[in-house]
């Protein structure tokens, strides 16, 4: 089932958007796809405004036909588009030959966004590019920062990797040791390759050999 449908701001009526969906998601909270519709209710909270069916049926392209029809007829507020299956290109679009009034200029310039006001940090987001980098300056503010015990490493044991890598390295074959030491290497090699020192690999082959 599709439906047309009209969102308002209940404490101003009058402005108003109009759309076509499925009636599904209409009883979902669906409150428009529109730039402009979404911008405004971003801007005054979702609970200022409420949605009703205008129309229910059952066939797509007569959905399309109606959402025209009544967008034509009632002029919604916060509507820049006639409504149909999409803009489309050349003389398919819908807005060839057309242009926006003045009115729906004024709306696409007051949508929401003028006059918003950004936070502190937000402002230093949005202005600096991404990749950049901090100045000297910066960067040995920062550091100080970090210093002494507002380190977040202040007065913790910092682990031996070493002792890491050996409890996480899977011990080698004598096996492998062996086949290592017929291709000609060194024992100073193989224990350089495997972690082991070469009067361990030297001992671990004598057994190996019996």
């Amino acid at each position: 089932m599709f439906v047309v449908y009209e969102v308002y701001k209940i404490d101003e009526p009058e402005k108003n958007y109009i759309g076509k969906t499925s009636k599904d998601k209409v009883k979902n909270g669906y409150l428009g796809s529109g730039t402009i519709i979404r911008n405004a209710i971003k801007q005054h909270g979702r609970e200022l405004f409420d949605i009703k069916i205008l129309v229910e049926v059952e066939d797509e392209n007569e959905v399309y036909k109606l959402e025209e029809k009544l967008i034509e007829e009632r002029n919604p507020h916060y509507n820049i588009s006639p409504g149909g299956r999409g803009t489309g290109s050349g003389e398919k679009c819908v807005w060839y030959g057309r242009k926006h009034t003045e009115e729906t200029i004024e709306k696409m310039k007051n949508d929401g966004r003028r006059g918003r006001k950004y936070t502190v940090e937000t402002k230093k987001r949005m202005g600096r590019p991404k990749g950049s980098k901090d100045s000297l300056e910066t960067r040995q503010k920062k550091s100080v920062a970090r210093q002494g015990s507002k380190n977040p490493m202040w007065g913790k044991k910092r682990p031996d990797m070493i002792e890491v890598a050996k409890r996480n390295r899977k011990p080698i074959e004598d096996k492998r040791l062996y086949e290592m030491r017929e291709q000609g290497m060194y024992f100073r090699d193989i224990g350089t390759a495997v972690g082991l020192s070469a009067s361990n690999v030297y001992e671990r082959l004598r057994k190996y050999n019996g």
